[in-house]
């Protein structure tokens, strides 16, 4: 079954390969392959195992041998979950892998959040939650007390992986409103169909904002260097880049040494730090592929995933971190 999966793995990347980065309609029937194979292990988990506990309770009641119906049940609960498990996983990991290895530019993350892919309701669900949560505006005084002591003119902020901009513009009029300082804030993201969100009226003499799509944070340096800035006040990044460079790479070392060129000394990253445990995860994870939805994060923040790379001695040479209000916050405290 295995070498079956393989050549079938195989086969689908290589025609994928030769169509991933010009046909669309590719790309959304490879998304409908994935979210296919996300509920296949979603009502697995949901509708075998409580169906095969009936069969059991049935089987005590009228004194039926339960072993067999037990070798059944888990029979077909492992034949339903390696047939889920290779059509979610297997041809995204071959042709990630074919790509890369050809150093295609394409990224298929921007397909995870297309109108077919896995995670298009992740944004709105978490939009939804984190209004419900305050969550705004309970980290927005930990962020202004940061960025107050900053004597810049303008402070100049960036957020590399800004989506559509609704909570960079929102922390943008507010820092220009009660600072009273000239703000430049820089929202950017890595997808192309991605429209920025209009409603937040961002009018402010002392603001002056930017959004960027279609900028992988790769592209940053060579934007700033046209709009003739060298170097930037802090890096805004709540489940974006770093996440991202992580949940794909496991390894972000990379990330904080390119960020560091564009980081003035003394300049801050801030990070999303909140917290939810293990099962609460999985849960929402779940819910969240089935009904787009959620009651808590589905994934971990940036701090717990990056928690044991802060504590390397050559990143503690250059600089310091806290963690307060579920913010973190890294300083560069040295010149590269």
């Amino acid at each position: 079954m295995l070498l079956v999966s393989y050549f079938y793995g195989s086969s689908f990347a290589n025609k994928m390969k030769r169509n991933i980065e010009t046909d669309l309609s590719s790309q959304q029937k490879f998304n409908k392959v994935r979210v296919g194979g996300s509920k296949a292990l979603a009502l697995a988990f949901f509708g075998v195992f409580p169906y095969g506990i009936l069969l059991i309770a049935v089987s005590v009641f009228y004194r039926i041998p339960a072993f067999l119906l037990f070798e059944s049940i888990f029979i077909y609960s492992a034949l339903i979950f390696s047939i889920g498990y290779l059509v979610h996983n297997r041809p995204y990991n071959i042709i990630r892998s074919y790509l890369k290895a050809e150093g295609s530019k394409f990224s298929l993350l921007s397909l995870e959040y297309s109108p077919t892919g896995r995670l298009k309701d992740w944004a709105r669900a978490t939009r939804k939650l984190n209004e419900k949560k305050k969550w705004l505006e309970k980290i927005y005084p930990y962020i202004e007390e940061k960025l107050a002591p900053i004597e810049s003119d303008p402070l100049t902020i960036i957020s590399p992986a800004a989506n559509n901009a609704n909570y960079e513009k929102r922390i943008a009029i507010k820092l220009a409103k009660q600072l009273n300082k000239p703000i430049r804030f820089i929202a950017c993201d890595q997808l192309e169909d991605i429209e920025e969100d209009r409603s937040i009226n961002i009018d402010h003499k002392l603001l002056e904002f930017h959004f960027w799509k279609d900028t992988p944070y790769s592209d940053l340096s060579n934007r700033l260097q046209l709009q003739n800035i060298s170097q930037v006040d802090y890096v805004l990044d709540f489940k974006g880049v770093i996440w991202h460079q992580w949940s794909e790479e496991k390894e972000v070392e990379t990330i904080f040494k390119y960020f560091d060129q564009l980081l003035k000394p003394g300049g801050i990253y801030i990070l999303d730090a909140t917290d939810s445990n293990y099962f609460s995860r999985r849960w929402n994870a779940i819910a969240l592929r089935l009904f787009g939805r959620i009651t808590n994060y589905a994934e971990e923040s940036t701090y717990l995933m990056i928690k044991k790379f802060l504590t390397d001695p050559k990143f503690l040479e250059n600089h310091r971190h806290e963690v307060v209000g579920g913010m973190l916050f890294i300083t560069k405290i040295s010149v590269e």
